[in-house]
Order: structure tokens, then sequence, then C-alpha cells
């Protein structure tokens, strides 16, 4: 990669990050706003919470420790605010800035990879996820942060490299497996890169350790006998094939679609890849087999997600389009590899641009995953959310009827239609449908918290105070409850649990704006 690159490449991947959300007008999509609004650490910019713990602790917590992906989050919230524009627009700039570190890396693998490589990872479909879903940031940040230390690596600065593979675990977890990956290319100096890698391994490790506890290492769902090892396996196998299939153009990335159906014949690719490997290992056909095992390191901690049912979303296809690339030139005369390569982009082009248009709206996205998966119940209540976030509210309502007739324990369906329908003034509806969802086994705080906030919104500040304690009791951490419940206490004048409700509030977001309006009406009351 020269300057001259450089020069071509960066101008046009500014203005084109500044013109593309604007002509597609792109919006917030699956959990852009939980993570976005929702998220004290990341909406008021806590530095000390952003570090301090679980990505997803204010929803009870999920194994995921991302400080990185949330302060770039809460960095675009304080410098563009709340509108999707600036953070769709640092979004795409950040994915092309990953492209570049990758395709520079092949460049070092291989001369006259660079431009290829850029030009696939920019415009392949899977790549739509990280460039234009907000939350789907973590992805092009590893992507990024492991193709900038693969190239400082081929370049002999394996301490830089370190480092950089170190951020990428924190940006998100599977960046650890550039701690694996780069031996393979890094011929000199491997003992030294050793050192380094168990140095900082460790302290990746160490540090998720301290932050969440026992819940440092994924979830794994627990003991299984035999047969159900089998069906983590064949799941692998089946998830594996399905992203050879979104790669080779067979199927389109869903954003994070569910259940996956079986991938047929391709659900053999992993076992045969597996076969592939050791005998170009044998055969010493070495950038093939470089190749071979980059497909396999970069899937296989992913594996993990599959036995809980998750699917294949375009991201994680993405991971491995780099070996993919390696793979096919190292099969290939290199003369003819620049017109394979330009054939695939045109090939491409059109598949890519109609990714990032169904990407940039939140209802073709799940419009999308409704075709490729009819009975997706995530995707029906988000696809309902879309038409209310448009004005369409009869819509909405009449979607997650539907939905809860469909799916009767679904709490979020019911939350939302009970929130929906005291909106629209049908408010002794909204609330049986919300106490019905409440009285349910296992019902969600975020259930007990809209409650809560219909009570209120009626002047039943006792039962709603009672409600946000119930939601307090099943997530400690949800601040937006605590709040509430001061407020409740004020309007019911119980003085004494206000102050109690109001610190605890104070302990779980510090930096809420909305709090000096409650203290003021506390020190209000004191002064009378």
């Amino acid at each position: 990669m020269s300057r001259r690159d450089i020069c071509l490449i960066l101008p046009s991947l500014f203005t084109l990050s500044l013109l593309l959300p604007l002509l597609l007008n792109a919006g917030f999509a699956w959990d852009d706003r939980q993570a976005l609004f929702e998220n004290p650490a990341i909406r008021f910019f806590a530095l000390a919470d952003i570090f301090g713990q679980d990505y997803w602790a204010y929803h009870g917590g999920s194994s995921m420790y991302r400080p990185l992906s949330a302060l770039s989050l809460s960095l675009d919230l304080q410098v563009f605010g709340e509108a999707p524009f600036g953070l769709h627009a640092m979004g795409f700039f950040l994915h092309g800035l990953a492209c570049i570190a990758l395709a520079a890396a092949m460049g070092r693998i291989r001369t006259g990879l660079f431009w290829p490589s850029f030009a696939i990872f920019f415009i392949h479909p899977v790549a739509g996820e990280q460039a234009m879903w907000i939350s789907g940031r973590s992805a092009s940040l590893v992507m990024g942060l492991g193709g900038l230390a693969l190239y400082l690596a081929l370049g002999g600065r394996l301490l830089a490299a370190a480092v950089l593979v170190f951020l990428a675990s924190l940006a998100r977890e599977d960046g650890v497996v550039f701690f694996v990956l780069l031996p393979l290319f890094v011929t000199k100096d491997r003992r030294r890169w050793l050192v380094y890698a168990i140095c900082f391994f460790s302290a990746a490790i160490l540090l998720r350790y301290l932050v969440l506890g026992d819940k440092f290492l994924p979830n794994s769902g627990g003991p299984v006998d035999a047969s159900g090892l089998w069906l983590r396996l064949t799941d692998a196998a089946s998830a594996f094939g399905h992203s050879v299939k979104m790669l080779f153009l067979l199927q389109e990335p869903v954003l994070m679609s569910f259940r996956l159906p079986s991938a047929g014949v391709f659900s053999i690719v992993l076992p045969v890849l597996v076969l592939a490997t050791l005998v170009l290992m044998v055969r010493k056909r070495v950038l093939a087999w470089k190749a071979g095992l980059w497909l396999l390191m970069a899937f296989l901690p992913l594996s993990h997600l599959f036995h809980r049912g998750v699917g294949v979303a375009g991201r994680y296809a993405f991971v491995l389009l780099p070996g993919l690339i390696l793979l096919a030139q190292s099969s290939a005369r290199l003369r003819a590899l620049p017109k394979s390569f330009l054939l695939f982009l045109l090939i491409l082009l059109p598949f890519g641009a109609k990714q990032i248009w169904v990407l940039a709206d939140a209802r073709r996205i799940y419009s999308q995953a409704l075709e490729f998966e009819e009975n997706n119940p995530k995707a029906s209540l988000l696809l309902a959310l879309a038409h209310e976030q448009h004005g369409d509210r009869d819509l909405a309502t009449r979607e997650l009827w539907q939905l809860q007739k469909r799916y009767p324990r679904y709490s979020k369906a019911g939350v939302n239609l009970g929130r929906i329908l005291f909106a629209v003034g049908r408010q002794e509806e909204g609330v049986k449908v919300l106490e019905a969802i409440c009285s349910l086994e296992g019902a969600s705080a975020n259930a007990w918290l809209t409650l809560g906030r219909l009570y209120y919104e009626q002047k039943k500040y006792r039962a709603a105070a009672e409600a946000f304690d119930d939601c307090l009791a099943i997530n400690p951490r949800q601040a937006q409850a605590a709040r509430y419940q001061c407020r409740a206490f004020i309007k019911d004048k119980d003085f004494d649990a206000a102050r109690d409700a109001f610190q605890a509030a104070k302990k779980l977001s510090p930096e809420d704006p909305s709090l000096h309006d409650i203290e003021k009406m506390l020190e209000e009351h004191s002064a009378r």
C-alpha cells in the first residue's frame, strides 16, 4: 500500500461516508436504540462504567465485554448527537478503514492483492452489517485492528501488533483469534511473538475476569452428553455452511436471523475443509494451508454461538473472507488473477448495493428476515416497532396483537402493545395488557418498568413505585426504574423512601441530567 493508494482511497471513502447515509435516509435498526439510549454508560459517556461493566449490564449482563466499541459509540453520541446520520457516517467510514487495513495486510502477504482485496471487502454483501448497522461497529473495529496488527507484524513490528490485537479483543470477544492467526504468516521472531501473545492474551482474559467475574467466559450452555455434543458440532458445521453460502452469494446475509435451517450439503463444508487443510499441509502448499487455517481459526471461536440457536449474521461470515481470498489466490495463476477478481467484483456490486439499501431501513431489514424465516418472533416485533417509528401506529398495533396471540408468553410483544395502546388513548386496555404480562412467571424487568410508567401517567403513584420495585428486584442495574421510583415516592409524599431511591438512582447513573431536577424537588421539600 503506497501513499498514492491512500490519496486515492481516503477522500472517496470520506465523501461516500457522508453522502450514502443521507441518500438512503438511514435510521436505527435491531438493538441500536437499546445500545445507544438505554445504556447510561454510552449515553452519558461514563468512562468508569464503559470500562468497568458488561456491555449489556443494564439488561442483566451477557458475558460481553466490549469497552472499545462502547467508547466509540459514546464518542459519536457526544459529537453528532442522537440523530442517526452522524452515527451511520462514522460507522461506514470505520468500515472503510477496516477494509483498508485488511487489504494492506493481504498486499504484504502477496504482492498485487491490495486493490482487489479492498474492493471485495468493501462491497461484498456480508460487509453490509458492519457498514450500515450502527451496533455492528464492533465488527469493523475487530477487523480493522486485527488487519492492522497483521500488517505491522509482517513488517516486523510485533509489539505494536500484539497491542492492537489486545485492543481488538476489547472491541469484541472474537478479536483474540488474531493471537492465533498472526503466527501463520509471520515467519521471523515467532518466539518473540509467542511471548507478546501470551502476555497480552493473559491481560485480556484477566481484565475480563476482573470486570465480569465468573461470567468472563462466553456462555457455553452448561455440560452436555454425547448426543448434545454431536448436536453442537453439527450445528456448527451447518452454520459454517451458511457462511460459505453467503460468501458465494447463494444466500442473502440476513441480519441476525435466528434458528437457521440446515444448510444441507453445505454442512459438510467444515469437515471437508479440515481434511483439505491437512492434505495441503502434507503437500506443502504453503499459502493454501495458511489460508485454510485462517478459515478454521476464524470460525471456530464463534461456534459456541450456534448451540443456542443463534444464526449466522453477515458480520461473522465476513471474518472468513480474507482466508477465502488467500485460498483463491494460492490456487490461481497470478496472471489470470486480476481478471478473475474483476469479474467477481462486477458480480458482487449489485448484491452489495442491494444489501446496503436493505440495511438502511429497519422495515426492509425485518421484512427480509421474515422472508427468510417466517416464524421469527423477534423480527416480527421489530417490524411492528419500525412501523410505529415511521408514524403508522395502527399497523404496529395490529401486528403486535397478532404476535401476542401467536406467542402469548413473548413478553416484549405484550409490553410494546400495552405501551402503544396507552399512547393512542386506550389507557385501560394498555394497562390490562401490561398487568397480564407481569402476572406471568418470569416476567421481564422491562415489563414491570413499562407498567410502572403507565401507572405513573395515571397518577397511581403507590402502584407505580411497587412496579418499579419489582423491576429492580429482577434487574438491580435498571437506573431508569430507580429514577422513576424516586419521582413516584415524591408524588406520593413519601419523602424518606424518595431519598433512598434517589441515592440508588445516583449510584446507578450519576451522569444522568434528570437527577438534578429530582434533587431540586427533594431540596424544595426539605426547605419547607
